[in-house]
């Protein structure tokens, strides 16, 4: 099958261009904030509740939240799953009760958006962003027992996403060290500034580092043998 054969239109990106796509975005990041908290599902009530935090949505109501939702949905950002142990009453099964979830492709669009606004700082400098989010990605270790195939699938794949993250940004790093207009650079006058507070970046850069990676090794550490073998087959 030839590549032009996936060229169709993509559905889960036409939230980032419309017109309210303010709102849309923000639905979808809250559901790709909960999703790394391992919270997989949302219902309606949930999400006003989080979106009224926000200070751009202090006039937002319900019937806008339903509206929005509702074309997600019809984009294939969401899926709707009907929770039964909401109805009570006849009228709570006509209202329809939904527990929301991000598709697959979704989650994919959305991890792209959050790369597209680290590109800037990912060129910039150095973050430990990426061992701060390891080191969480383990504490969750201990809690595989309890989540389903299909969400320990999703933390070994975030997990192993990090060691990626963290290798492209230092690839990103020291790229800008090679780009052309580094060698004039080199030789301006402004350099030796530069060069100062360049090194008092990489010192702080460095020390935040090796705090991480101890807090890092003694989590690594806690783990028996036993538990870790236990996770491994889990997770493999």
């Amino acid at each position: 099958m030839g590549v032009f054969a996936f060229m169709d239109s993509i559905s889960e990106t036409k939230h980032l261009s419309a017109e309210n796509c303010t709102a849309y975005r923000f639905i979808m990041r809250l559901f790709y904030l909960e999703y790394q908290k391992m919270s997989y599902q949302l219902d309606k009530e949930t999400i006003f509740s989080k979106l009224q935090r926000e200070s751009g949505f202090v006039s937002y109501t319900p019937e806008q939240l339903g509206r929005d939702l509702e074309q997600l949905t019809q984009w294939k950002n969401l899926t709707a799953i009907q929770d039964p142990r909401k109805v009570y009453t006849i009228a709570d099964f006509k209202n329809k009760r939904y527990q929301y979830m991000l598709t697959q492709r979704a989650l994919e669009v959305e991890r792209m958006t959050v790369q597209l606004e680290e590109l800037a700082t990912r060129a910039a400098g150095l973050s430990t962003k990426a061992f701060r989010q390891i080191l969480e990605y383990l504490n969750q270790a201990e809690h595989l027992e309890s989540l389903t195939p299909k969400e320990i699938d999703d933390w070994w794949c975030h997990f192993q996403w990090e060691f990626e993250y963290m290798s492209g940004q230092y690839q990103d790093y020291l790229w800008r060290f090679y780009d052309p207009g580094a060698d004039r650079n080199m030789k301006s006058e402004e350099f030796i500034p530069y060069k100062r507070q360049l090194i008092r970046y990489l010192q702080e850069f460095i020390q935040d580092l090796q705090r991480n990676a101890e807090r890092i090794q003694a989590r690594l550490e806690s783990f028996t043998p036993e538990q870790e073998l236990r996770m491994l087959d889990l997770a493999c």
